[in-house]
């Protein structure tokens, strides 16, 4: 068994472990990033070499001239890249001590509403024990419970008598030349028929004794509807002096100590859904800075792509291929040294590309599986969930479905269904959310005494006890 802030506690460590793997994944990629950058720069440095050793060429000295230029202009957009990373790097280092501290703020309001709730629960309990000891309280439980016995009873008799009709009506139902003077209404007042007719029904009900068995059978279709109408009345009795029942203590936990500490316990919880909306508005804010460093890192920005063009635009000059051509004919050892390591260069750029891709894609479904936890998170704690106990057996089941969710393997719909089928409501009893209910009788079983006031019964009950209601008729 799991308290509320165990499960709480959970969620949000595994939320931050979350981050942190994140974290790494954007390492992994701004690291492939910065290396492909880099490779494109040596691309484009290699090609300048080459440019420079033809010189001499005008194909030669228009490329140095445009390389230059390009690698340039290049440099000063990767420069304000590498500043904007910085900047990003610097407000997640202001905010995470913000974060921590909010945390810490967090769970100390939240133990101060327990510590309310516990209060609230003995001022509320003292208060309705007090209460039962007073004649008006024990008159108004001995009414009800006598209520609950009559209307508990009347429903036991409303079924008996439509099992009865249904066993006992068979034999009628089942008679064709019953049911067709029957379903005609002869020997009733809405009987309709011509002199023939009449003549043929009345000889087919002589043959059949219909007469006797017409009464028999409106008898049986007759008592359950008045039973059923006697049970509903006596049900709305039952169900007017729990009201009133409830009143008496609804009345009496609305002034002392009571309302002073549900007055407490109100502004406390006040207190910390304040800290969770500063919270959640500063982890909104934290991920839209990862987002960004996650866009800067995987080199998705304008900036770093325009630099990125930038180069690759200079690079498919087609007097740049021309250069290459010539190298690749002249038997210059600077020049094939040159060619060389520019496919060397192209070669490794698309193995970088190729992991550059992989990486985002599991970046991506990373920051997918991260939403689902943080929703079904947040949804717990604006639920007050958090107050519940929760049968997890341990934390490390709990545990187990969390890493389910961030693995891949279980929907933030399954990890909600789960949870809800684990969940043990917290039993917000008076009429302030904080104190137990009064004990009740048990429905429908009388004997005075108090027990545990039990659910309603589905109308009818079960068993049987004759005709008698215990209630008039």
């Amino acid at each position: 068994m799991l308290s509320g802030k165990q499960v709480s506690g959970s969620m949000d460590a595994a939320y931050e472990q979350a981050v942190r793997e994140a974290g790494s994944i954007d390492a992994e990629i701004a690291a492939l990033t910065q290396h492909y950058v880099k490779l494109r720069e040596e691309e484009a440095a290699a090609y300048l070499s080459l440019a420079r050793l033809r010189l001499n060429d005008a194909a030669g000295s228009d490329a140095v001239d445009h390389l230059t230029a390009a690698e340039q202009q290049a440099r000063h957009l990767l420069d304000q890249r590498s500043n904007a990373l910085t900047a990003i790097d610097a407000k997640l280092a202001e905010l995470e001590p913000e974060l921590a501290r909010l945390a810490r703020e967090r769970a100390a309001l939240g133990r101060d509403v327990d510590e309310k709730t516990e209060v609230l629960e003995a001022a509320e309990n003292a208060v309705l024990s007090a209460l039962a000891e007073t004649e008006a309280y024990k008159t108004q439980m001995a009414a009800a419970e006598n209520a609950e016995k009559v209307a508990h009873h009347a429903e036991q008799k409303m079924e008996f008598a439509e099992n009865d009709r249904l066993e006992k009506g068979k034999p009628y139902e089942d008679d064709p030349l019953f049911m067709y003077l029957w379903d005609r209404g002869y020997g009733t007042s809405k009987y309709k028929a011509g002199f023939i007719a009449r003549y043929v029904d009345g000889w087919v009900a002589r043959l059949i004794e219909f007469e006797k068995a017409r009464a028999n059978c409106a008898m049986l279709t007759e008592i359950p509807k008045r039973l059923k109408a006697h049970a509903e009345r006596q049900r709305a009795q039952a169900d007017e002096e729990a009201k009133r029942l409830d009143e008496l203590e609804h009345d009496a936990l609305q002034s002392g100590e009571p309302a002073a500490s549900r007055t407490r316990l109100s502004d406390a919880q006040q207190s910390l859904e304040a800290v969770e909306s500063r919270i959640e508005k500063a982890e909104n804010t934290r991920a839209e800075i990862l987002r960004q460093r996650a866009e800067l890192n995987s080199g998705a920005d304008a900036a770093t792509t325009e630099a990125l063009d930038m180069i690759v635009a200079a690079l498919k000059r087609d007097d740049l291929k021309q250069l290459k051509r010539q190298a690749m004919r002249t038997p210059l050892p600077e020049d094939d040294t040159v060619v060389d390591r520019i496919e060397d260069i192209e070669m490794e750029i698309t193995a970088v590309k190729a992991a550059v891709d992989e990486q985002k894609v599991q970046q991506a479904e990373q920051r997918k599986r991260m939403a689902e936890l943080e929703r079904v998170r947040r949804e717990y704690r604006r639920k007050g969930q958090d107050t519940d106990a929760w049968d997890f057996g341990d934390a490390g089941m709990l545990a187990m479905m969390l890493g389910q969710v961030l693995g891949g393997a279980l929907s933030g719909d399954g990890l909600r269904d789960q949870m809800n089928r684990r969940r043990m409501p917290r039993r917000r009893g008076g009429f302030g959310g904080g104190g137990m209910r009064m004990p009740r009788f048990p429905r429908g079983l009388g004997g005075g005494g108090r027990g545990p006031r039990m659910p309603r019964m589905p109308r009818g009950g079960s068993g049987g006890g004759g005709f008698r209601t215990g209630g008039g008729f």
